[in-house]
């Protein structure tokens, strides 16, 4: 037994119950499973109902010969119906086809709407010692790698002062050189006088040394550290390094040298600013080199001759020179210094205040 619907021409399996198309909404008509084919404008014909309906076959009248022109005719002539073989066809049409559907008792129940109200409050169960826990700080932390040149301002302060202080007794001397063109000095003086000139230079000297060593220091460290943190290697030798910075008159384009190096492997800095302090720091250097070169000729042409003025010119010449590289070394160096160990060194309290609820 199928359902056919008699308005859109539709089949399917008999359903008990079912009296309304699924697709149209017409009335269902209950039919034999049997029928083949339905006529062109009514129900579907049953097998004993064609047999009737059928003609009698001729059974002593000759077949008429046919050729292949028209068999090809009255196989065209055919309905389709009279071609179609094997099972009954069960739907109408090839552009018809049924939409499988679950059924509605078989649905879910909807959900019901999710209202989970305020979110908990985190609380700790046990007092948290994260804030109070000191990790110990391992060999590869590049701020302990990193050279803070702590020492270094402390040796350039003291050297100015020794410049400074060298300077002063510099020009004690030469104002009593000018007195005594007027009127002579006790000797007592004159000689308490070259005591002092030369004790000051001498300790002016050591401190020069000194300051000399510790910038080569830091600056060797502080290539070392801005080479690592690209992963590489310091390409100088560290006597290229002493050569370049502590020998006078190579000093004067090898110091500048290794800055610009230096300053090229910090991406860190700001370039234009660090850039501007170190051409100012190499115009500053050039001068003192150059007052120094001055003072050390004059005072050797003055060590070869027995003039007074010339004497006085050295003189002089070396006030000036000494008081350059004290305001070099108390002014400009640090500066410099400072572009390069921009993170000072915080001393970590004794005791921690910890505030508990």
């Amino acid at each position: 037994m199928i359902d056919l619907c008699p308005r859109c021409r539709i089949q399917a399996p008999h359903k008990p119950g079912r009296t309304q198309c699924p697709r149209c909404g017409g009335p269902l008509r209950v039919v034999d499973d049997g029928s083949s084919h339905t006529g062109p404008g009514g129900p579907p014909a049953t097998a004993g109902a064609a047999a009737h309906q059928a003609p009698p076959p001729a059974q002593h009248a000759p077949a008429p010969r046919q050729t292949s022109s028209s068999r090809q005719t009255s196989s065209s002539r055919q309905p389709p119906s009279s071609r179609q073989t094997g099972a009954p066809r069960m739907y109408r049409s090839p552009h018809v086809r049924w939409v499988a559907r679950r059924p509605p008792e078989t649905f879910p129940p909807p959900r019901p709407p999710q209202n989970p109200g305020p979110a908990p409050i985190p609380r700790y169960t046990y007092l948290p010692a994260w804030g109070l826990r000191d990790e110990p700080v391992t060999g590869d932390d590049p701020a302990v790698t990193r050279p803070r040149g702590s020492a270094l301002p402390a040796t350039l302060r003291v050297t100015a002062i020794a410049l400074a202080v060298t300077a002063v007794v510099h020009l004690l001397r030469y104002v009593l050189l000018v007195i005594n063109r007027t009127k002579p000095i006790p000797g007592w003086l004159d000689t308490a006088s070259t005591i002092l000139v030369w004790a000051a230079g001498v300790v002016a000297f050591l401190f020069f040394c000194a300051a000399t060593a510790a910038v080569v220091t830091w600056l060797r460290r502080t290539r070392a550290a801005a080479y690592r943190r690209h992963g590489l290697l310091e390409p100088r030798k560290p006597w290229q390094i002493a050569v370049y910075a502590a020998i006078p008159l190579v000093n004067l384009v090898g110091a500048p040298f290794l800055v610009r190096e230096l300053l090229e492997q910090r991406d860190d800095l700001d370039r234009p600013a660090a850039g501007q302090i170190l051409r100012r720091t190499a115009i500053a250097w050039i001068v003192v080199n150059v007052a120094a070169v001055a003072a050390l000729c004059t005072r050797f042409i003055a060590s070869r001759s027995d003039s007074l003025q010339t004497g006085a010119d050295g003189l002089w010449l070396t006030i000036i020179s000494t008081a350059l590289s004290a305001g070099f070394v108390w002014f400009v160096l640090p500066g410099l210094v400072h572009v390069f160990d921009d993170t000072p060194h915080v001393e970590a309290p004794a005791r921690r205040w910890v505030q508990v609820a």
